[in-house]
């Protein structure tokens, strides 16, 4: 992660961020570069054990304009005499900036940048918001300030909750966003292709036809769903979907297994459909249904919960046995 440098104390901090990228990710650790930055700089240490440096004139934002790297051009700077080395603290003389006097036509900006205090003590790296707030660097703050914002969807509890398994939950995710590589997408890239879902071998596959148009899939959701407490769901995915997001997620056994039970459905429908297309596996209907109904039960046997009626109905319809259901689940919520 890169971080916003600014001002703060005296004249803000050079940190070499680029390579602490390279050793976190692991990537491009071989380069020329990373070993220069690794050996001159770092000299073998963690990016967080070297000593800070004073903010560079050109390169650091510590300024309210931004990189002044991206203002004063080259050619300018070498007609100047300002090196690219130059330090913050350099260009202060007086209590005023040292540019020419011909750059107050040119780059007028520059001269609405506030001349700084120069201190002793220490410079310090902090996090520039997108707001414009100064703080203190949180691995929080970051994330908020550089993913992209977009409003909620209204089934986003469907898919991500608690007790979600993780690649059933992104594969789900991808569905709904109708991500998947199916084969009515190949067929606008290659239209001379012919093409059969493998499940059913009727149609071309794609969303809606695998959840639960197809004859394959379709009878083991008619066969799953049974297990459900909802009566009467539709073999349509984004139907489901949209019955689901109209209830609020609590901590209801129900409301946990039917989101289980509908991320596993697509996940292994999916998966058996790349089963017989790359691996040339096939597994009947009964074969899926029952992976699928052990997947579930061995998922409620780890949840932790305490007795209840509907504990107790779930408990029976999916033939299982809590060895203690006064326990407390690990959000220090139970599961009624």
């Amino acid at each position: 992660m890169i971080l916003k440098k600014c001002l703060k104390g005296s004249c803000g901090a050079k940190v070499y961020v680029k390579k602490a990228k390279l050793k976190l990710h692991g990537t491009q650790e071989d380069s020329l570069w990373a070993k220069w930055v690794n050996v001159v700089k770092l000299k073998g240490k963690s990016i967080w054990q070297v000593q800070m440096e004073n903010s560079d004139t050109w390169f650091d934002k510590w300024s309210s304009i931004g990189s002044l790297d991206r203002v004063v051009n080259r050619r300018d700077k070498y007609q100047a005499r300002l090196s690219d080395d130059l330090k913050v603290a350099q260009i202060i003389q007086n209590n005023s900036w040292i540019w020419h006097d011909e750059w107050k036509i040119k780059y007028p900006s520059l001269f609405s940048i506030n001349v700084h205090v120069l201190q002793d003590n220490e410079d310090d790296v902090c996090w520039l918001s997108n707001d414009g707030s100064i703080s203190r660097y949180q691995t929080s703050k970051a994330w908020v300030n550089l993913r992209e914002n977009k409003p909620k969807v209204s089934w986003y509890h469907v898919i991500w909750f608690k007790q979600a398994t993780p690649k059933h939950a992104f594969v789900l995710w991808l569905v709904i966003q109708n991500r998947l590589v199916t084969q009515d997408k190949l067929q606008k890239w290659y239209p001379n292709l012919q093409l059969k879902c493998v499940l059913c071998d009727l149609e071309v596959d794609s969303h809606k036809h695998l959840f639960y148009s197809c004859a394959y899939s379709s009878a083991i959701w008619g066969m799953v769903n049974r297990k459900l407490l909802f009566k009467g769901l539709p073999n349509d995915l984004q139907r489901i979907m949209v019955m689901l997001s109209g209830y609020p997620y609590s901590k209801n056994i129900w409301n946990v297994i039917n989101r289980i039970v509908i991320a596993a459905m697509v996940y292994y429908v999916w998966q058996e459909r790349n089963y017989r297309i790359f691996k040339g596996r096939k597994r009947s209907e009964l074969e899926l249904k029952g992976i699928i109904e052990q997947f579930v039960r061995f998922k409620l046997l780890t949840l932790k919960v305490k007795g209840s009626q509907a504990v107790e109905k779930a408990a029976k319809m999916w033939e299982l046995s809590w060895v203690n259901l006064k326990f407390q689940v690990s959000n220090g919520q139970s599961l009624l």
